[in-house]
């Protein structure tokens, strides 16, 4: 069976965010012992394989995806983690950092594939939030403890200091109001994890695209039995004209939008295609705190309240209906701007 582990690697407390210079490096440092890596020896002769891999990035670590082959989830957690933490031992530089979590992210194509083989009361859930909330969730590892009181913290302080990068949105966009007030904390912690969570999203759009770009027998996502991240939780009734082309477009406008939350003024969605984006972000951000229990009602109820402020009228809920396309039929008109707004790339508005 094939996981797609994702592996985030921090450094030391107090480390000060990472330069580009420093974050090219950081990432060559991990990925030139991996280039050499073919497999890793499990318990009782297991023989798990390392197909592919991928490195990223961004200010406060680094983020591994490992494609391994293993006859359980768990034995592929347990493989990554030991891999990425021999080769931060060995590494001169790295020795002090640390993995910050390491999990199995959902694939729809693999779930349904569970879903399939599952029998009886220990089956996945049907609905597919939960489902994804299931497996983005790490498996507890009997060799590796919980995360500790102090590591949850330093995740928490490294969240929260992304949180002023939202520059454009107070406390009241996560529903915060002095008649219904949320602790200080949890807004911060919302924020932040938005904003990681869009170095991940941009990443994975990415991933798909080679992935996409691989399979030499599909033109479009509906065809192709490549395991996508983002792709395959775009709207299914779409997936046949997720083309090459689609994707190079929709990532333009992903990153369109996602720069405009960090940025100093802030503008609502253009086309659908940023509505969309920011659709996937707010999922994105879910898994970065709930893999450390961060997630609460309390957080839920930010995010309820920060959809309604940047999406509002525009949310793309109703493209994931059965049955959509009555009234947007086609994925080129996810590129046509509302009214007469302009502030979007050229690329994503022409063939």
């Amino acid at each position: 069976m094939t996981y797609f582990v994702h592996v985030d690697v921090v450094p030391p407390s107090g480390h000060p965010p990472l330069d580009n210079l420093r974050r090219a490096g950081i990432a060559s440092l991990l990925a030139e012992p991996l280039e050499r890596l073919e497999g890793v020896d499990g318990p009782d002769d297991m023989r798990i394989d390392l197909d592919d891999f991928r490195v990223g990035s961004h200010p406060e670590g680094a983020l591994v995806l490992m494609e391994l082959n293993a006859p359980a989830l768990e034995f592929a957690e347990t493989a990554a983690r030991e891999v990425v933490e021999e080769i931060l031992e060995n590494t001169e530089g790295l020795e002090e950092w640390v993995v910050a979590s390491c999990e199995v992210k959902l694939h729809d194509a693999l779930a349904r594939k569970s879903l399939a083989a599952a029998d009886g009361p220990d089956a996945p859930p049907a609905d597919p939030a939960e489902r994804a909330l299931l497996h983005r969730r790490p498996v507890p590892d009997p060799n590796v403890g919980a995360p500790t009181d102090e590591e949850v913290e330093r995740y928490c302080r490294r969240l929260r200091s992304l949180a002023p990068r939202l520059t454009c949105f107070s406390a009241a966009r996560f529903g915060h109001t002095d008649s219904d007030p949320l602790p200080h904390a949890t807004v911060e912690l919302a924020a932040g994890a938005l904003v990681y969570a869009i170095d991940l999203l941009t990443d994975e759009l990415f991933g798909d695209l080679v992935s996409l770009a691989e399979d030499e027998v599909a033109d479009h996502v509906e065809d192709s039995d490549a395991d996508f991240f983002i792709l395959d939780e775009l709207p299914p009734a779409f997936a046949e004209q997720y083309t090459e082309l689609f994707v190079r477009r929709f990532i333009i406008a992903a990153a369109g939008v996602t720069q405009r939350l960090t940025s100093t003024a802030w503008h609502p969605p253009a086309t659908t295609a940023e509505a969309l984006a920011l659709h996937l972000l707010l999922q994105e951000a879910v898994p970065v705190l709930d893999i450390h229990g961060l997630y609460d009602h309390d957080i839920k109820s930010a995010y309820a309240a920060f959809r309604e402020a940047v999406l509002g009228d525009l949310d793309p809920e109703w493209l994931y209906e059965e049955d959509p396309f009555d009234e947007q039929g086609s994925v080129t008109d996810w590129f046509k701007t509302f009214g007469s707004d302009t502030r979007v790339h050229f690329y994503t508005l022409g063939d």
